[in-house]
Formats: C-alpha cells, sequence, structure tokens
C-alpha cells in the first residue's frame, strides 16, 4: 500500500461510511461512493478555477441529488437540469 493510501483512505472510508448510514437504502455504498466521486470533482475543479457559481450550482445539485435517493422521495428534481442546461 502507498504512503498517501495509509493517511487519504480512512478519510474517504469515514465518508462513505457516513453517507452509507445517512441514506439507509439498498445500493447505498455506490451512492456514497457516486456522491464521494462527484464532490471529489466539483473540488478538484474549484480549486482549479475558482468559480464560485459553479461550486453553489453543483453543491446545490448534490444536495438535490441525495434528497431524491430517500425512500419516497419525489422525483429527481427538475431543477437540476433547467440549472445545466
Amino acid at each position: 500500500m502507498a504512503a498517501a493510501d495509509v493517511t487519504i483512505r480512512p478519510k474517504y472510508s469515514l465518508f462513505a461510511d457516513r453517507v452509507n448510514a445517512g441514506l439507509d437504502v439498498p445500493g447505498a455504498g455506490a451512492l456514497a461512493m457516486h456522491i464521494l466521486m462527484w464532490g471529489q470533482g466539483v473540488a478538484a475543479l474549484a480549486t482549479a478555477f475558482s468559480d464560485e457559481v459553479f461550486i453553489r450550482r453543483e453543491v446545490d445539485d448534490m444536495c438535490a441529488w441525495l434528497e431524491a435517493q430517500r425512500p419516497g422521495a419525489l422525483a429527481y428534481p427538475e431543477t437540476l437540469s433547467n440549472k445545466n442546461a
């Protein structure tokens, strides 16, 4: 295992475990990894471009997507496609 894995992997695992526990739905582990990857992509682009509008839009979209994963939640919010058009 690389040295970076020893220090970084536990932090990502903790995040994924927290999201997984918060979702409490079948397949939550995959959903947790999806939101982790999405968030890391946003973080990388935010660092590279410092685009606050992009960051806020993506965070809003991530929150809406997470909300839509709950059992009994309404369909994926229409506002997501409108924002990204």
